[in-house]
């Protein structure tokens, strides 16, 4: 478990999300691929899309937010991932428990 200042586990899979899998980068590699997000089939899937923007990820995030107490969960318009991650580290007093459950949630997302 890294130990660190309270951004640490969320900044790093915002820093390390352009190595994940996603459409997008199948594509560019020529691996086969779906035309579109698999969750939604409206948007070219990328890391963002998939995580933020896709339809199916704004309604997760925004049941979590209403069974958590937190509305603010849901990711704000055209809000970059990095920036959707520290505004969730700073929710709340019990900020692993957040951290926990936002990393939980992009992991069942991807």
């Amino acid at each position: 478990e890294t130990e660190g200042t309270p951004t640490v586990s969320l900044l790093c899979l915002a820093g390390h999300a352009k190595s994940l899998l996603d459409l997008d980068r199948l594509a560019r590699r020529g691996l086969p691929h779906q035309a579109a997000c698999p969750l939604c089939e409206q948007d070219d899937e990328n890391i963002h899309h998939l995580l933020l923007g896709c339809v199916f990820a704004r309604q997760t995030w925004h049941w979590l937010g209403l069974i958590t107490g937190w509305p603010g969960l849901e990711p704000r318009t055209e809000e970059k991932l990095s920036a959707w991650c520290l505004r969730q580290d700073s929710v709340g007093h019990n900020k692993k428990a957040m951290r926990a459950k936002c990393l939980l949630v992009m992991w069942i997302i991807w």
